[in-house]
């Protein structure tokens, strides 16, 4: 390939999966250089994201925690290997943004763990590059947000957001309330508090979030009386500040979760006849432009169907919660085809749908170590992509029948 123009090798190269060009930036100088190049890098993850986009899964099946890639077109699942982490510890994902994921670790060891020994990890699967986020201010809490300021543009000019909780006997029942809020930047490597931010009269009910452009997104809901309302509550990654969406007002629903579809913001909404709705935000900021795009049917009335998030365009996985005597739950996956509007099983059996997060995940050469801020730890690296293929259906078995 000696003779070959630039751009050629850099075009063969584009199409090559980062494992292989993780071995090729050891080829020669030049190539190391291209690889790790801004430009080659930003390309990259163009090509990625036009048609490599899967699904990263984390769950916890009998206390040990996992994570998986879930191609959308593919009948197998791959298991991510976080050997990198803590091997003591259970994590938590909090989010993924070009290829970098977010995680929080606890420790499993101790009966009465300290929160105040929990960290924040950035981590990019694809070429094994490992960070730990200094120490915050706050303990860290099981609020924790993720994304990319993509003003500076700088692809790996990643925030992480905490937020200080406490909880009231009236919300003991309910996640906990946000009151004070910090901001960690890994241009600077450092935390900045931004203070009381929550406005007194705000929704403060944060469920899972959803990454859309430069807004980490929530749904959340207030009482007002016995009445449940809901909005959208998304933190500007570049201002540093909350805003607040209204979501439909003709929906009528006992919960709402957001995400992402077809390149809009996305709500599902379950209302009171055992239904899923499906809405897209057309024109993202135009409350009008909320269009339903189409209603799942849930079969069974006696299982509880709780929304992880879409795997492509075509199918939704679910949680699939069976209430058994005793008070156990039995929760498999299981996944929602939109051509077929069927539902299809798993044998996937998680702990519960608590311990289930999912984000559309690509692979990247996006480094977390670029820029101003230097490792707070030496860097952990695995050989090859630390992926193991398994066939979905040499899931977990079913252990109740």
């Amino acid at each position: 390939m000696a003779n070959l123009p630039d751009d050629v090798i850099t075009n063969i190269l584009l199409q090559l999966p980062v494992k292989s060009l993780v071995r090729f930036r050891c080829v020669c100088r030049s190539w190391k250089s291209l690889i790790s190049g801004s430009s080659f890098v930003r390309s990259y993850l163009d090509r990625s994201f036009r048609y490599g986009e899967n699904v990263l899964l984390k769950y916890t099946i009998n206390g040990s925690s996992g994570l998986g890639v879930w191609p959308p077109s593919r009948h197998e699942f791959s298991s991510v290997d976080p050997s990198i982490l803590p091997a003591s510890d259970r994590f938590q994902l909090n989010g993924s943004c070009n290829g970098v994921i977010c995680l929080t670790t606890f420790s499993r060891i101790d009966p009465n763990p300290n929160p105040n020994a929990a960290k924040i990890y950035l981590w990019n699967p694809s070429i094994n590059e490992l960070r730990v986020v200094p120490e915050s201010h706050f303990r860290v809490s099981n609020l924790v947000g993720f994304g990319c300021d993509p003003s500076s543009g700088r692809l790996h000019d990643f925030k992480v957001v905490n937020f200080k909780t406490q909880l009231n006997f009236k919300e003991i029942l309910f996640l906990p309330s946000p009151t004070e809020v910090e901001i960690y930047s890994l241009r600077t490597n450092t935390w900045k508090q931004i203070g009381r931010i929550f406005p007194s009269g705000f929704p403060k009910h944060l469920g899972r979030q959803a990454l859309f452009r430069e807004f980490i997104c929530w749904c959340s809901y207030a009482y007002i009386g016995n009445l449940k309302m809901w909005t959208l509550v998304l933190f500007d990654l570049i201002n540093e500040v909350f805003h607040e969406k209204a979501t439909p007002e003709s929906i009528l629903c006992i919960e709402q979760y957001v995400t992402t579809l077809e390149g809009c913001l996305s709500i599902l909404a379950y209302n009171c006849s055992y239904e899923y709705e499906v809405w897209i935000m057309k024109e993202f900021g135009d409350a009008e432009s909320w269009t339903k795009l189409y209603t799942i049917d849930i079969p069974e009335k006696l299982a509880r169907y709780t929304p992880l998030g879409f795997a492509g365009r075509d199918e939704v996985v679910f949680a699939k919660i069976h209430k058994l005597q005793r008070g156990n739950d039995r929760t498999l996956l299981a996944s929602y085809n939109m051509r077929s509007k069927a539902f299809e099983g798993s044998h996937l059996r998680v702990d519960s749908f608590s311990s289930c997060c999912m984000v559309s995940y690509v692979e990247s050469l996006v480094s977390v170590v670029l820029g101003n801020a230097a490792p707070t730890q030496p860097l952990s690296r695995l050989s090859g992509n630390g992926y193991r293929s398994i066939a979905r259906k040499n899931g977990p078995k079913d252990q109740s029948k």
